[in-house]
């Protein structure tokens, strides 16, 4: 599959990260990825946010660490503009979360639970999990998520994976329809976070909710 898309005549290229990638680039995707959970478990600092992420995605076992990540990598300005975060059953999932409590003295034991709920799913079951997808905001509404993930998700297939699993924000309009036109299903809804936020959570299956148009991607 070609992993090419221009788009405003800039040639973008999906890939996977790479060491020698720019960490603060897809630290600042990270934190970009969910309007709600990051500013506030950084309080609002965006700076020790992507200090703090840039750090830790070399580390062997974290939750981002780049070897779980790929990347579209804008060929014509030499730029990260978007990521795709996942976690499997073959990763190394037992990394000691305990010191993100010292983050946001609040808000730890909500968000510790949480990675600690998705961690367990993906340690007893055969599927992946996709953790995050974020697109830079000066190329949303351009259809490069929509190719990003259907390339991930043909280069996971191939990988062996038949069955994909995203959690993602009730009120996130933009990123639950990316999903659905990708055929994934709303399997449950649940309310989390204190209270504060309700998540959906949408499953794919291999060749059961497969879109027409899928195996002819560009």
């Amino acid at each position: 599959m070609n992993n090419n898309f221009t788009v405003q005549n800039e040639l973008i290229t999906f890939r996977k990260a790479r060491e020698d990638d720019n960490m603060e680039e897809i630290s600042k995707l990270i934190y970009d990825t969910d309007p709600y959970i990051y500013p506030y478990w950084f309080k609002n600092d965006e700076e020790e946010a992507i200090s703090f992420f840039k750090e830790k995605l070399k580390e062997e076992n974290f939750f981002f660490n780049y070897n779980n990540l790929y990347v579209a990598y804008n060929e014509t300005t030499n730029k990260i503009i978007g990521i795709i975060n996942s976690l499997d059953n073959s990763n190394n999932l037992d990394y000691d979360y305990s010191e993100l409590e010292s983050i946001n003295e609040n808000f730890n034991n909500t968000i510790n639970n949480y990675l600690k709920v998705i961690i367990n799913k993906v340690k007893d079951n055969d599927y992946l999990y996709i953790s995050n997808i974020c697109i830079d905001g000066n190329y949303r509404g351009l259809h490069i998520g929509t190719n990003f993930l259907k390339y991930f998700i043909n280069q996971m297939e191939e990988a062996g994976f038949e069955e994909f699993f995203v959690d993602c924000l009730i009120d996130n309009l933009r990123a639950k329809n990316l999903f659905q036109d990708l055929d994934f299903n709303e399997m449950e809804e649940t309310t989390g976070f204190d209270g504060k936020l309700s998540v959906v959570s949408m499953k794919r299956k291999k060749d059961e909710y497969l879109p027409s148009e899928y195996k002819n991607f560009v």
